[in-house]
């Protein structure tokens, strides 16, 4: 989904998450549109679009399985980490 979202803006992202953080970098305070990435001990398992904060608690766009459809939900795990994609400038 992420990547389908940022082809839509111009923008290439390989198709797996964990190759999507190499693409990112870290900020300090999230915006609408930047990457949430969860990882467990195998590495990152999963990315989303982060939606923004809500009722005290961060929100994330994803698909929660191949051909499932998009939903909004909290962020269910502290096993997450938030970046923004790189821009190339012109």
């Amino acid at each position: 989904m992420t990547q389908w979202v940022y082809k839509k803006l111009g923008r290439k992202l390989p198709h797996s998450s964990s190759a999507q953080v190499g693409h990112t970098f870290k900020v300090k305070k999230p915006r609408k549109g930047d990457l949430v990435f969860f990882y467990g001990s195998g590495g990152v398992y999963h990315v989303g679009i982060y939606a923004g904060k809500r009722d005290g608690r961060r929100w994330v766009w994803h698909a929660p399985g191949s051909g499932e459809a998009v939903t909004k939900d909290p962020i269910w795990t502290d096993s997450h980490f938030i970046r923004r994609v790189k821009y190339k400038k012109h």
